[in-house]
């Protein structure tokens, strides 16, 4: 199974480009209620993320092409679920 998750910039000049989960030095994601450092909650996988995502929490994302991460809202993010090859 591969999951995918993701966003995209609704406005300003980088309208349209697409956010993907931001992993922290540790290599976690981050979720969160609120976009305060004590309420962060730092989870393996993307399976976990988006458990956090169905059950209301923000991700921390961020564009491939570098940035800075912001807290995106659970409405605002995509996640696509496929079965791989066997």
């Amino acid at each position: 199974m591969t999951i995918e998750i993701y966003a995209r910039k609704s406005r300003g000049p980088q309208a349209g480009l697409r956010l993907e989960p931001y992993r922290n030095e540790d290599g976690k994601f981050i979720v969160s209620e609120t976009r305060f450092a004590d309420d962060h909650i730092f989870v393996d996988s993307l399976a976990d993320v988006a458990e956090h995502i169905r059950s209301g929490y923000k991700v921390r994302m961020k564009a491939a092409q570098g940035g800075p991460a912001s807290l995106i809202a659970p409405a605002s993010i995509t996640i696509e679920v496929r079965d791989g090859d066997v």
